[in-house]
């Protein structure tokens, strides 16, 4: 095979591969309400670091199930809504590699409840007799909702057209292809308009001062990055006023440690504090 040949062959795979990924992100936002106020994609399995950086209690759902989905292929989650009640958030699960008798059953793993059949879902109910979230597929996608809201969410998730969903947000759209990173948070418009109008200040130390920047910045959505493969890698993306991008990024790599042990020595400075 010539060197001609073999370099228009690897530009090909490389533009089917970057093509495949923006094709599996697109199908994913077309399943995430345009509601939603912010959607975790998850692209394979993560050292087991970075699972004990997340504090406990602060959400719905055991890391263990995400886990357990993600063992089996990428994974989207969407906080579709927070109850205003107790400031619990509500999660939609997605998964293109999980059929939904497997996402009940893993479910079942970490939640105690009794599955009940309801139109074109399975509800979860505890012994107490709440709703604690249901399970639902169209397509070749399946949602796993951790919530209440079962008979608004669902039934509004199984009809989901695609002007209605943030594939159709095209401010997102423009930091939404593909990176290769191992995990990407999205804050859409909607999201970013939501913050510069709540009284988040009254919760959170020093907002004043993330206004400011936001007032500075004109942000119009935002994506981060987080890749832990050959090296601990964080991107910050920006749309701006009149569909402008700012892209920060940092890499720390050292040929002596792995990412993990890396993330681990992280964990172990923030834990140890101020010097």
């Amino acid at each position: 095979m010539s060197m001609r040949v073999l370099a228009e062959t690897s530009i090909l795979l490389l533009l089917l591969a970057t093509a495949c990924g923006r094709q599996d992100l697109e199908d994913e936002f077309r399943n995430v309400p345009l509601t939603a106020l912010l959607h975790l994609h998850f692209e394979r399995p993560l050292p087991p670091q970075v699972w004990s950086f997340i504090p406990e209690g602060i959400s719905p759902v055991d890391p263990g199930l995400a886990r357990d989905l993600l063992d089996r292929g990428p994974l989207g989650v969407s906080l579709v809504a927070i109850d205003i009640t107790n400031l619990k958030p509500q999660l939609l699960l997605l998964s293109s590699s999980v059929p939904p008798e497997t996402a009940l059953a893993l479910a079942a793993r970490y939640m105690e409840f009794s599955p009940e059949s309801a139109s074109s879902r399975t509800d979860m109910r505890s012994p107490q007799g709440r709703l604690l979230g249901s399970v639902a597929s169209r397509g070749s996608w399946t949602a796993l909702y951790i919530g209440p809201s079962t008979e608004v969410v669902m039934p509004a998730w199984l009809e989901l057209p695609g002007v209605e969903s943030l594939w159709a947000d095209s401010t997102l759209g423009l930091i939404s292809h593909p990176t290769g990173a191992d995990v990407s948070l999205f804050m859409p418009s909607g999201f970013v308009s939501f913050l510069a109008l709540a009284p988040v200040g009254n919760y959170v130390p020093g907002w004043a001062d993330v206004r400011s920047a936001m007032a500075l910045l004109q942000p119009r959505a935002a994506r981060l990055d987080l890749s832990f493969r050959d090296f601990v890698a964080v991107e910050v993306r920006l749309v701006r006023e009149a569909a402008k991008v700012s892209r920060v990024r940092i890499e720390l790599e050292d040929s002596g440690f792995t990412p993990g042990e890396m993330l681990s020595a992280l964990q172990l400075a923030l834990l140890g504090g101020p010097f």
